[in-house]
């Protein structure tokens, strides 16, 4: 019998080793500049990570349910719980849809400020009527008044009924910022007396991941939100471990697949240093995150492409051991979902619990060379970032100085150039457009409550109690709003705006179909095509790719040699605009017969030049 055969008798390549064959398959093109990719984190991503990438970083040995929770908070494998969002405003069709989906797989009773129908007590028992509650948590991510409005219906609630704040604050741009302290210190005593499994406290980043804030700011904004309301409750008479035992985190997640992993890790490991440094046992340093995907990257046109987008941002939250998630449909942007969209969302869930089996595993992606470093490096860069956020005064300060705002729209901006020149791809948007796709129907519904509508302002909300009692004699949640929102020494900023990339391309196509309705044609472009298909499809395809980003329609027909026929069938044609399309070969010869034909016929039609001639 022979040795049986190990890995040791194979050699073992060095980094150095792979970097020289990958630099010779290059042919001569820059190795940082062609495989390693920088991001708005500072971060540049390499092609390659081995275990050199991870030497002396710190709590790699540590376990599963071991601080500071790198690995889970947990040591036993645990479903996520699937909380998704219902976009529905009519209480009875919401309770219709919600019933329906929890018969389907959802795990979740989900409530969101902006479901304007909801309005009073009689509302939601229309909204829950035989939900039983007991059995399933409530995720209310909101305000006072939709808290409120959740105890006054009933004490016997599991689940999460947050505040925050802050968040609020950068969302809607004006807000008392002691009143809310109290506020939210108030729900809290009423939660633990009477709701004890509620959590009450939410540090919300989704405002500042929906206006394009990057991962590493995400963290930053959580962890000094999450130290501003810690001294803040504080003062309020409740201790450090009460405090942190009612926090949950609501985090927005973005497209890429590594740095969104490595961030949550990242975040559970950073939040648990905040709470020890506050004097919290090693179990209130434990945290709870719930994790939705994003808008920054969603579509109107090509919505179908969402789908493939949630996939990845779930996987990505999902592997990095969330608590709970809400998958958006993918026509979000676009209209109220129905049902067909809000299955394929769910669907998307039950495929990573029940068939991907991720809900049996823990950590799946630690030890892994890439994520162990990224995670790294994404808390060391928001812990100091977060130190800067703390030298300016806080969270709010630095929100009230406007340094917030401004560290968002420069990315943004940053971004939006690289999407402009097509550096950063949107498929269906900046490129590989269907430009056979008809105009999507759009129909955004307004949350925005009118205060002409709003009869009393004088509502008792001294008191969370108070306000529970209000809403139970009939008192209503725009009211509640309004008396709340509208309180004197109101902290006012400039408010923070949700942003898709897609936004400038959309505004193109749809002001092509515009151009269609009103003159009753489509603008088309005439597609010049010289010689053999060989010959003129590479520019012939980048010029497709190019103006269908504007949604531009295109006569193409066989290349031709003869400038006399191009000129005849463009003028046939009566498109608004020419491309010329061929070998700089071709254009030597060619330009200078076609364009004087082309000129004499119509002066102002518009020809261009594929190329650099």
């Amino acid at each position: 019998m022979t040795d049986p055969l190990t890995f040791d008798d194979f050699h073992k390549p060095t980094f150095e080793e792979w970097k020289q064959v990958a630099v010779q398959s290059l042919k001569g093109a820059d190795f940082d500049q062609t495989l390693t990719t920088p991001t708005d984190e500072g971060i540049t991503l390499q092609p390659l990570y081995t275990a050199q990438d991870i030497e002396n970083l710190p709590y790699l040995d540590t376990l599963p349910a071991q601080f500071p929770y790198l690995r889970g908070t947990s040591d036993q494998p645990k479903p996520w719980l699937i909380a998704q969002g219902i976009a529905i405003p009519s209480p009875t069709d919401f309770n219709q849809a919600l019933r329906h989906a929890l018969q389907n797989g959802q795990t979740a009773i989900v409530l969101r400020p902006n479901a304007p129908a909801i309005q009073t007590l009689n509302d939601l028992k229309l909204a829950l009527d035989g939900v039983d509650i007991a059995q399933y948590p409530v995720i209310a991510f909101g305000d006072w008044a939709l808290s409120a409005l959740l105890f006054a219906y009933s004490d016997q609630l599991q689940g999460v009924i947050a505040d925050d704040p802050l968040a609020r604050l950068a969302q809607h741009g004006a807000l008392n910022v002691a009143s809310a302290w109290d506020n939210l210190a108030s729900l809290t005593h009423h939660a633990s007396e009477t709701a004890p499994d509620v959590k009450t406290i939410a540090i919300s980043t989704l405002i500042y991941h929906n206006s394009g804030a990057t991962a590493v700011q995400e963290i930053a904004y959580a962890l000094a939100s999450g130290v501003a309301i810690i001294r803040a409750l504080l003062e309020r008479g409740l201790t450090v471990d009460q405090i942190a035992g009612k926090i949950v985190f609501e985090i927005g997640i973005g497209d890429n697949f590594l740095l969104e992993i490595s961030k949550f890790r990242a975040l559970r490991m950073a939040w648990a240093q905040v709470v020890k440094a506050f004097g919290g046992d090693a179990e209130s340093a434990k945290i709870t995150v719930y994790a939705q995907t994003g808008i920054t990257n969603k579509t109107q046109f090509d919505a179908h492409t969402n789908i493939l987008r949630t996939t990845t941002e779930a996987l990505s939250a999902v592997l990095a051991g969330v608590d709970g998630l809400d998958v958006s449909p993918f026509d979000q942007v676009s209209r109220p979902s129905d049902e067909f969209s809000r299955r394929v969302a769910r669907n998307q869930q039950l495929i990573l619990q029940h068939e991907v089996n991720l809900a049996k595993l823990i950590d799946p992606s630690g030890g892994s060379y890439a994520i162990e470093s990224l995670t790294d490096q994404i808390a060391q860069r928001a812990w100091a970032h977060f130190q800067a956020i703390e030298a300016q005064g806080g969270m709010a300060s630095a929100l009230e100085a406007g340094t917030i705002q401004a560290e968002i729209e420069a990315v943004r901006v940053a971004r939006s150039a690289r999407y402009a020149k097509r550096k950063e791809k949107l498929v269906g948007m900046n490129v590989y457009v269907n430009t056979g796709e008809q105009q999507p129907k759009i129909a955004l519904p307004d949350h925005a409550f009118d205060p002409e509508t709003v009869i009393d302002a004088k509502i008792n909300v001294s008191t969370f109690q108070a306000t529970v009692e209000a809403i139970r004699q009939g008192a209503t949640t725009a009211q509640i709003r309004y008396a709340l929102d509208s309180p004197p020494d109101a902290t006012v900023i400039q408010p923070l705006k949700p942003y898709r990339y897609a936004q400038p391309f959309e505004q193109l196509r749809h002001a092509v179909f515009a151009h269609a309705k009103r003159t009753g044609k489509h603008p088309t472009i005439y597609l010049a095509n010289i010689g053999k298909l060989r010959r003129h499809k590479p520019r012939t395809d980048f010029t497709l790719g190019f103006f269908g980003v504007g949604g531009f329609a295109f006569t193409h027909p066989d290349g031709e040699t003869s400038a006399e026929r191009i000129a005849q069938a463009i003028a046939a044609d009566h498109a608004g605009a020419v491309v010329i399309c061929g070998t700089d070969d071709d254009y030597q010869t060619m330009i200078p017969q076609l364009v004087p034909l082309l000129k004499a016929g119509d002066n102002n039609r518009p020809i261009i030049l594929a190329g650099y001639p």
